[in-house]
């Protein structure tokens, strides 16, 4: 275990790197950018928050749910002192992405056949994380932070089981995380994985955006944190009848 102070770049060097995306293709398809670690503005540490960033070098560069969930709780091992306010910070992201996660970054990412207008827009989706949708759904290493953040929130003591579901399909992941909500009562959170893990037939694409709409629909105003575990899995087996009914 090799802890240091966590790093991220000042907004002059995220907004420049930002900006010349286009001149730098070669750093992001097969170069880097260790000649600007010492440029100031690249080095800014964290006083009071040290983490392990060796866990980068183990991610997998292929695009399976599997290796999805395995990056996900690397990711985690590295980076569970990070608080979600600072999760939310592009610079730190961004910084990541250019330096301990460039190799993962560029290989799950960057297409060796893609033309200079596909690079650029795949850098800029998937290097910076400007936007909630960014650092949520589309930067190289937050969106593995999020989903073992989410995973965890939902089963402390069972992470893995929570990604495994979470992941098993990238239009789960999707229709889970464009509903936010959702996730901030644990109490439903945890009723929706039981409920996929008891009735895996709603995993299905259609199936399972329509069970998502009808919880939509039902759980207006509903408070499920006051709520008892059978309370909650008929309601949404009351859910899953109705999405069914409207098929």
């Amino acid at each position: 275990m090799s802890n240091s102070k966590l790093r991220y770049l000042s907004e002059q060097a995220a907004e420049t790197l930002w900006e010349g995306v286009e001149e730098n293709l070669t750093r992001y398809t097969n170069g880097d950018f260790a000649d600007l670690f010492e440029v100031p503005g690249w080095q800014i540490p964290f006083d009071t928050l040290e983490v392990d960033l060796e866990p980068l070098k183990e991610l997998h560069h292929d695009k399976s749910p599997k290796a999805e969930v395995e990056n996900s709780l690397l990711v985690w091992k590295a980076l569970y002192s990070l608080s979600p306010a600072l999760a939310c910070e592009n610079r730190i992201w961004t910084r990541l992405s250019h330096c301990e996660g460039l190799e993962y970054s560029r290989a799950r990412w960057i297409s060796s056949g893609a033309d200079n207008e596909e690079l650029i827009k795949s850098v800029k989706k998937h290097f910076f994380a400007r936007t909630q949708t960014r650092y949520r759904d589309d930067h190289a290493i937050s969106r593995l932070w999020w989903n073992a953040r989410i995973a965890k929130n939902i089963r402390p003591d069972d992470q893995r089981s929570a990604l495994e579901l979470i992941l098993s399909k990238a239009d789960i992941r999707s229709g889970l995380f464009e509903r936010r909500w959702m996730f901030s009562s644990c109490n439903l959170a945890k009723g929706i994985l039981r409920t996929m893990e008891i009735n895996s037939e709603i995993l299905e694409e259609k199936r399972f955006r329509r069970f998502l709409i009808k919880v939509n629909e039902f759980g207006g105003g509903k408070a499920f944190d006051l709520m008892e575990e059978l309370e909650i899995s008929s309601f949404l087996e009351k859910c899953i009848t109705h999405s069914e009914a409207s098929e």
